[in-house]
């Protein structure tokens, strides 16, 4: 293989490895998912392990461009492990300090200015190009004098990155361990829960208010939804439809009071199970663009929807009330009426977030047997917020 076919094909590869790397970007800042998701892990590791058979390859024509390429490869893993860190860290002083000056920053972020389409398109070309001209300028380098990888080096530097992640982690889970039940018991104590009437929907209502909006004093619950700002529910650590630090995430959420639909939910269900002993469950509005968190509590035997922060900002609703109740909105919403069109033409499914259940039927809404069997069962805590290009203002906070 010639000199031009060589270095085309390399700059093939780091394009793939730029590529790759951004999606990581994408992922974690853009559409906050979690990040232990063990999918695009699993697609590093192998490509870690076709780094290292290049690396060995024994060709010297090759050897240049090998080791420029490991550089390169390796430059894209550290990037990718400071976006770990720099989310776990995150988390860990929303926890320490939620009224932090990085979080109240979100506050003047507009996404409609700087939307998630336009960071995806600044982020992905800006990765790519990078990429291909730091390899091109390494590989130059290599040329005019001969150099060898220092593994070393960067071995202690991945492991150094490792280690700060794994840390954060740890330092995270202590402090929400020791934070929430002081939390727990400041509220149980507070008047807002003293004078609290026993199987009062109206008084657990107004508890759902006083934290969204007033748990900051006038800042309450802290809206992220469409922003790169890190979230609770990217700290879930889910083995397909097993999570091993479900609980904690819980407690997390509720702590830092911020992020979007389903962190809000995470917060206001766990707050109401442990300070007013209440069952509580997520119903997730799941396919055809529509995919949301539903908060619900049951009090004397009846569930009730609190969904504050979207469908029932100004009141609870009963759950087997919830079709008519979006049905009286959609006539003055379009974005609600596409949703409830959705829902009773089966295009979308209300699910139980734990069970994987379909309670479509549950809330009201007619919908053929057909639509509502095989519903596969929910991953916890993998509620993938994917209605971006859906979702805009008109006379609610949709998030």
């Amino acid at each position: 293989m010639n000199e031009d076919k060589l270095s085309a094909c390399f700059n093939l590869i780091v394009c793939f490895t730029g590529i790759l790397t951004s999606l990581f970007a994408v992922n974690f800042v853009v559409y906050s998912q979690p990040i232990f998701n063990f999918i695009p892990i699993l697609s590093f590791l192998v490509l870690t392990l076709v780094a290292l058979i290049l690396l060995f390859f024994k060709k010297t024509s090759m050897q240049v461009y090998l080791e420029a390429f490991f550089k390169i490869y390796f430059i894209n893993l550290v990037v990718v492990l400071i976006y770990v860190d720099l989310i776990i860290g995150s988390n860990l002083i929303n926890a320490l300090n939620p009224n932090n000056w990085f979080l109240l920053l979100s506050l003047y972020y507009d996404p409609k200015i700087i939307s998630p389409e336009v960071l995806c398109i600044i982020i992905v070309p800006a990765h790519v190009l990078l990429n291909i001209i730091t390899f091109n300028i390494i590989t130059k380098q290599m040329k005019r004098k001969s150099s060898s990888i220092n593994k070393k080096s960067y071995t202690i530097a991945l492991i150094l990155l490792i280690a700060t992640a794994s840390i954060l982690y740890i330092s995270t889970f202590i402090t929400v361990e020791t934070t929430y039940p002081q939390l727990i018991e400041t509220l149980r104590n507070s008047p807002i829960v003293k004078n609290c009437s026993k199987q009062s929907i109206e008084d657990l209502w107004n508890f759902v208010k006083w934290y969204y909006h007033s748990y900051r004093g006038n800042l309450g619950f802290i809206v992220t939804y469409k922003k790169p700002w890190p979230k609770p529910r990217q700290l879930f650590i889910s083995f397909d439809k097993f999570t091993i630090n479900e609980k904690f995430v819980f407690k997390l959420a509720a702590i830092t009071a911020t992020g979007a639909c389903e962190d809000f939910a995470l917060a206001i269900t766990r707050l109401i199970k442990d300070v007013y002993s209440y069952n509580t469950r997520i119903v997730l509005g799941v396919n055809h663009h529509w995919d949301h968190a539903i908060p619900e509590v049951e009090v004397n035997g009846t569930w009730y929807i609190i969904d504050i922060s979207f469908t029932t900002p100004e009141k609870y609703v009963k759950a087997d009330e919830y079709a008519e109740h979006l049905q009286y909105l959609s006539y003055r919403h379009s974005i609600i009426s596409q949703i409830y069109n959705n829902i009773i033409n089966g295009r979308t499914k209300l699910v139980d977030r734990n069970t994987g259940q379909n309670l479509t039927s549950e809330h009201g809404f007619k919908v053929d047997n057909s639509t509502q069997s095989n519903t596969e069962a929910i991953s916890n805590g993998t509620c993938v917020i994917n209605c971006y290009n859906m979702f805009e203002k008109e006379g609610f906070l949709y998030i």
